[in-house]
This record gives structure tokens, sequence and C-alpha cells, in this order.
């Protein structure tokens, strides 16, 4: 399981609709969901839109938290990309072209090394989980 309880022992302190929505992991706001929510690993995440307008996916928490930090490893790839695109503009010298190029670079294998981090974590975290669940550790 990962994420935090909140939902009951804070629920008190929370007034009207909010109430509501942080008691419930079906209503609360993906973004929020592991602050309020103690959750399994295969937790059905709530319906959202698909490619398509008419389809909705569900989908399971761990591949959504791993496909999360592939998305911040292809944002930081597109930035690169789109600084690229600016050299030789009017406004971007080629100094400080070439040195925030070198710093979205850093960042970019930055990222590519921290999700990498991040997904052995939670596949060894769940690895254990399950070991621990079916008695084997």
């Amino acid at each position: 399981t990962i994420g935090n309880n909140r939902s009951l022992a804070y629920g008190a302190t929370y007034c009207g609709e909010n109430k509501a929505i942080f008691a419930d992991p079906q209503r609360t706001p993906e973004s929020l969901l592991l602050t309020f929510h103690h959750l399994p690993w295969d937790y059905l995440l709530p319906a959202e839109h698909g490619p398509s307008a008419d389809v909705k996916e569900q989908r399971l928490l761990l591949p959504s938290i791993l496909a999360a930090y592939a998305r911040g490893v292809d944002q930081t790839s597109d930035y690169v990309g789109t600084w690229a695109a600016l050299e030789g503009l009017p406004g971007v010298d080629a100094l400080r072209h070439a040195a925030v190029k070198e710093r979205l670079l850093v960042g970019a294998a930055d990222a590519g090394n921290f999700s990498a981090s991040a997904i052995r974590f939670f596949t060894a975290a769940v690895r254990l989980a399950t070991s621990i669940e079916r008695g084997a550790a």
C-alpha cells in the first residue's frame, strides 16, 4: 500500500463539499489522492476520458505512478527540443543559448536517472509488499 490515510483523521476539519470529496477516494482529485488515502498498489483509479471523449479508461495505481515518471522524462526532452528550435533567433545570443541548452540537457539526464530510480524503488516496494502478504518475507 502507499499514501497517507488522512480522510478519517482530518475529515472533520474540512467544510461541506470538501469533506465529502476528501473522504471518498473515488471523488478525491487524482493529484491529491495519495495525500488523503492509503491505497493498495492495484487500486483502480476512477475512470477518466481516454483518447476519445466517449471512451473512459480505468487505470491501476502503480502503472499510473510509473507512467507519470515517464511523462516527466518526456517533458524534459521536449524542453530541450523546444529550446534547440530557438537557436539563432533574435534576442537569444549564442553564448546564452548554449548555457541554457547545457542546463536543460543536465536536467533531462537528471530526470531520466530520477525516473529510473523511482521505478526501481516502486517495483521493489511492490515486490516486497506482495511477498509479505504471501508470508514469504
